[in-house]
């Protein structure tokens, strides 16, 4: 009600604050589609949104501010396709990644469900984890995958884990 509220007389500028916040997916999804919508039709639009995966899927550019301050700002292509390769292994019946934890040269980033996301320089072979993954068990998923903005956000504030 409150964006149909501010869409009324079709706005040059739209600033929300956390329009996503507290909506189930369908819910997730028609703001979203009306706010990409809006943007194609040549409205700027501006949120604020502490749900970055979101953020991502909906957005050209981003800057984000921690404690009132710039940490980073550019295009989400540009920020997720940056920095270290990011690969995202699952072993079958290992659910905390328990094989990826001595891994040298090797970051995890999280482990979801099973799904470890690693994070690893050139100097590391894909190949070295992957064996190391097959020494665990049946591979079911394994994938170089783009930076999340949670993990920009992340690392630039020097935190590498969640």
């Amino acid at each position: 009600v409150q964006l149909a509220a501010a869409l009324v007389h079709s706005p040059e500028l739209l600033v929300l604050d956390e329009p996503l916040a507290g909506l189930d997916p369908p819910g997730i999804d028609a703001i979203g589609a009306v706010l990409v919508e809006q943007a194609k039709a040549g409205c700027c639009v501006l949120f604020s949104s502490h749900q970055l995966d979101l953020v991502e899927n909906l957005c050209e550019a981003v800057t984000i501010i921690d404690h009132g301050r710039l940490v980073v700002s550019g295009s989400v292509d540009s920020l997720t396709t940056a920095g270290a390769r990011r690969l995202v292994v699952r072993v079958e019946g290992d659910r905390d990644g328990a094989w990826a934890q001595c891994l040298p040269g090797v970051t995890i980033s999280e482990v979801d469900r099973g799904s470890v996301r690693l994070v690893f320089g050139d100097e590391l072979d894909s190949d070295v984890v992957l064996k190391a993954a097959m020494a665990a068990g049946r591979v079911t998923e394994f994938s170089l995958e783009r930076r999340r903005l949670s993990e920009v956000f992340r690392e630039a504030r020097g935190v590498n884990a969640p």
